[in-house]
């Protein structure tokens, strides 16, 4: 395991951090072991650990971290394809945050704390549905291809239509992924670079399938899933949707599990105990990447090239009119 060191937040995090029952950290010097845990409120552990590949976990609850937990972090290698790898070999990419999880993990309502943080947040499924919409090459596109009984009365996609189409036909499902896709990449990048251009130092991507597809993958500096064990997940699935336990199994398994997405995930955010810990665990983990300075290439990049844009118009103007 790595030695974790924790810095001073920045300041816009002083003032957050009382506010929800936690005190401000300060400098440490690395702790000889796996662990460090930071300044709590009495009665509450929470231990940020972090293995040799970059990979952390937020572990919650007092003691020694679970079996399960270590198992995740102690490898002093990264499997092949492992999420941490590839987001390595992009240290030049815009700094942008997949987070995903699983059905009933409490993905929505970690969401919602990063935005109350002040946050970029961008909703992948929301993003889908909108460049499909009447009037967008997309939408023209699906039309072409699939036809006009994928439409409903007021122009829109039928959505069920459209996947009753495409259930277990692979062919007709890469074709419509090859339509769709480009369009959502290219809005993804136009709507993170007014966040970063408003000043922000990363951008958020709610990505419910981000290792199912791997498709936005090579564009996140850091991935992160909210993870909880499989019996609070089937627990909570079934008490929120009435469902039996058959059927709330059977929804869990048609996922991949949450076990898998945490080995492939840079961050993990435990949210199987109480709530008002998990908060505190998505609040420490914004004040690490609020002090990142990954952000810099990017922003460094976009000014140096308005300024040779600025420059390469001033010449020409004086060129075009040198007596203006």
């Amino acid at each position: 395991m790595e030695e974790l060191g924790v810095k001073k937040p920045c300041p816009n995090l002083c003032a957050v951090l009382p506010l929800l029952g936690l005190r401000t950290p300060q400098t440490m010097t690395p702790a000889q072991s796996h662990t460090t845990s930071i300044a709590q409120p009495p009665g509450l552990s929470l231990t940020f650990l972090r293995g040799k590949s970059g990979r952390s976990f937020w572990h919650s609850s007092g003691g020694p971290p679970p079996s399960a937990t270590l198992a995740l972090l102690s490898s002093d290698s990264v499997a092949p394809g492992s999420v941490v790898s590839r987001t390595a070999l992009f240290p030049g990419k815009m700094f942008l945050v997949g987070l995903t999880g699983g059905i009933a993990s409490g993905k929505s309502s970690v969401i919602q704390v990063f935005q109350q943080l002040g946050c970029a947040v961008i909703d992948v499924d929301v993003m889908a549905r909108h460049v499909v919409q009447p009037g967008y090459p997309a939408h023209r596109r699906i039309v072409e291809v699939f036809g006009t009984e994928v439409l409903l009365e007021n122009g829109d996609i039928n959505r069920k239509v459209l996947g009753d189409l495409i259930f277990n036909q692979p062919d007709r499902r890469q074709l419509l992924n090859a339509i769709t896709h480009p369009e959502i990449r290219k809005q993804m990048m136009k709507e993170t670079f007014k966040y970063f251009l408003r000043g922000y130092r990363y951008v958020i991507l709610d990505i419910p399938l981000l290792f199912e597809t791997k498709k936005l993958l090579k564009y996140m500096k850091h991935t992160v899933v909210v993870y909880c064990d499989r019996d609070t997940q089937l627990a909570r699935l079934m008490r929120r949707n009435s469902l039996n336990r058959k059927d709330a199994e059977a929804r869990i398994n048609a996922q991949l599990p949450l076990t898998d997405k945490a080995r492939m995930a840079r961050h993990v955010l435990d949210n199987s105990g109480e709530w008002s810990v998990t908060k505190r665990q998505v609040i420490l983990l914004h004040a690490e990447l609020e002090r990142s300075l990954e952000y810099l290439p990017l922003r460094l990049g976009v000014l140096t090239g308005l300024a040779a844009i600025a420059s390469l118009l001033y010449l020409l103007t004086r060129y075009l009119l040198p007596y203006a």
